[in-house]
C-alpha cells in the first residue's frame, strides 16, 4: 500500500519474470537477485529500481531503494500475514521474541516487560508502552515483585517505578502501616520495613509532627516524623532501653534530693 492507499502485488515467478499489479492493473517486468550486494533488481518498464534488503521475517520482508533512507518497500506475505496489518504482525514478533508478559498500571494502562524466567520485576527488568515504544516517565503498578517480602511472600501495595527509556530508575513502594493513631500509608525505597527518609501520609497528605507507635510490625515498634518524614526509629529493644536509662536517672535523682543537706 503506498500513500495514496493504492495496492500493490508484485508476484516473483522462478525464471526472473515479474507480474505487477497496481490495483488490479497488470504490468510485466523482470526481476534479479544480487547475491552480492543482498538485492532485488526490479525492470518495471519505465524505470529499473535496486532495492537493498532492510529487514526480514517469515511474513514480510523490508526493502529500501539502494540510497535512500526513507520510503521502505513493505513486501508481505499474504499466506502469513493475510490481513497486511504490518504493524500487528510486527508486534506479535516483537513481543514473542522478547518474551514479553503484558501489565496493567493501577491507573488502567497496559504495558509490557520482560521477565523470561519468571522472576517478577527486578532491576534488569524492560519496559514498553503499548505501542512497544521505551516507557518513560513513571508507571504505577500493582505487585507482585522480586524478594518482595522476608518470607517470600508479595506484600500487600501498590509501586511506583520512575522509568527512563525503558530502564528501571527507582522504585518508589507504597504500603499500609497500622501504628496506633489509625493507619496510615508509607511511600519507601524499601520493600519491607520502617526506614529514616520514609514518607508517611494520611489521605494522600503529610501526618502531623509527633511519635507513633506501630502495630503489627516485625522490624520497628515506633517512629518519630517531622515534615511527613520518618526521622527516627526505636525498636522494643532500644525502647526498653530508654525506659531503663530514664528509670536510672530518676532513681539517681530521688537518691540526691533524699540524700541533699537541709
Amino acid at each position: 500500500m503506498d500513500e495514496k492507499d493504492n495496492r500493490h502485488q508484485y508476484i516473483f515467478r522462478r525464471g526472473g519474470s515479474l507480474i505487477m499489479s497496481l490495483n488490479g492493473k497488470v504490468q510485466m517486468g523482470t526481476w534479479e537477485y544480487i547475491a552480492p550486494s543482498n538485492a532485488l533488481l526490479i525492470n518495471r518498464g519505465p524505470d529499473i529500481i535496486l532495492l537493498k534488503h532492510a529487514f526480514l521475517e517469515s511474513g514480510l520482508m523490508v526493502m529500501k531503494l539502494d540510497g535512500q533512507k526513507d520510503e521502505p518497500w513493505v513486501l508481505i506475505n499474504e499466506k502469513l500475514v493475510p490481513d497486511l496489518d504490518v504493524e500487528r504482525y510486527l508486534k506479535t514478533i516483537f513481543i514473542s521474541k522478547n518474551q514479553l508478559k503484558t501489565g496493567e498500571s493501577s491507573e488502567g494502562k497496559k504495558y509490557y516487560y520482560s521477565d523470561p524466567y519468571d522472576l517478577g520485576i527486578s532491576s534488569s527488568t524492560k519496559f514498553y508502552d503499548e505501542n512497544l515504544e521505551p516507557y518513560n516517565g513513571k508507571l504505577g503498578t500493582l505487585y507482585p515483585l522480586q524478594n518482595a517480602g522476608s518470607t517470600g511472600t508479595p506484600l500487600k501495595g501498590v509501586a511506583d517505578y520512575e522509568l527512563e527509556a525503558g530502564n528501571l530508575k527507582k522504585t518508589i513502594y507504597r504500603r499500609p502501616v497500622s501504628t496506633k493513631a489509625g493507619e496510615f500509608d508509607l511511600e519507601s525505597v524499601n520493600s519491607i520495613g520502617l526506614n529514616i527518609g520514609d514518607k508517611v501520609l494520611s489521605n494522600n497528605s503529610p501526618v502531623p509532627d509527633g511519635k507513633y507507635r506501630v502495630i503489627r510490625d516485625t522490624d520497628n515498634f515506633s517512629i518519630r516524623v517531622k515534615g511527613g518524614h520518618i526521622t527516627k526509629t526505636l525498636t522494643k529493644g532500644e525502647i526498653g532501653i530508654i525506659i531503663f536509662i530514664g528509670g536510672l536517672l530518676l532513681f539517681v535523682l530521688i537518691l540526691v534530693v533524699a540524700n541533699a543537706p537541709r
